[in-house]
């Protein structure tokens, strides 16, 4: 008997998130915030007279290396160690509180700029009205907890109830197949009743082929829909179900 389509899993930067409007380099965006964490430190009687040059300058340059490396051994970036890595680096005693209040103090509220593709909302319809199991995969070094503030500013946190996973959580990131397979795991799906949606060919498309899903290639420069036995591509996701129609016949009323 053939598999069933049970879920479909994104990755989320271009792919459900479009970050062509955003005007910023990422030192830039990190000057938004790193100002929060200096002010907490200095209400919280942890550290004084931090300058934003040298911190910004810390965090940046191991935020860069760790990227670096990562496109060498598919190590995923941990950006709250980097940071507290870059505290320490300029003088702050990190003893003296944890990861999960830096986090808090950082108040990551996405970038501006961004915003929810529009092919996306409609897309996700069709598939939850199907009963599919909807998740995320990203390559972020913010743990998901951070990433959920961009969600729910887009309205696209309740989409996916079911798994949400980035890089840092698992280890590793795309194209590796760990952090494919812990998604796997939480979703409680096989891999050939699981497709993935995104837009980088190696990360995204190779590395679920690598784990044995069906893969989708979201091309933002506009290429036409072309299908594939194990893989598509498409230029918006108002095809995506025309793909799984065509891999999954019946999947929109559970047949399939």
């Amino acid at each position: 008997m053939a598999d069933k389509l049970r879920a479909v899993l994104f990755d989320m930067d271009d792919t459900l998130i479009d970050w062509r409007g955003v005007q910023l380099n990422w030192t830039q965006i990190d000057r938004r915030y790193l100002p929060n964490v200096i002010d907490w430190l200095q209400q919280e009687g942890i550290a004084s007279r931090i300058s934003l040059d040298k911190l910004g300058a810390a965090f940046s340059s191991r935020h860069r290396a760790a990227w670096q490396e990562a496109g060498k051994t598919l190590v995923a970036p941990h950006m709250p160690q980097i940071l507290i890595d870059a505290l320490a680096a300029v003088g702050v005693d990190c003893k003296l509180f944890n990861e999960a209040d830096l986090i808090e103090a950082y108040d990551w509220q996405g970038v501006d700029g961004c915003r929810v593709f529009p092919d996306v909302p409609p897309a996700l319809e069709v598939l939850a009205n199907a009963g599919i199991l909807l998740g995320i995969v990203t390559n972020a070094s913010q743990p998901m907890s951070m990433r959920d503030a961009e969600l729910k500013q887009h309205d696209l946190l309740e989409r996916f109830p079911a798994c949400r996973i980035a890089a840092v959580e698992t280890g590793r990131i795309k194209p590796h197949p760990h952090i494919f397979d812990c998604a796997l795991a939480k979703l409680g799906t096989s891999a050939t009743e699981t497709v993935f949606v995104g837009d980088r060919w190696v990360a995204d498309v190779e590395g679920a082929l690598g784990v044995g899903m069906r893969a989708v290639h979201r091309d933002n420069s506009g290429q036409r829909l072309h299908i594939e036995d194990k893989w598509a591509q498409l230029h918006t996701l108002r095809d995506l179900p025309t793909i799984l129609d065509a891999w999954y016949p019946g999947w929109r009323n559970g047949t399939g």
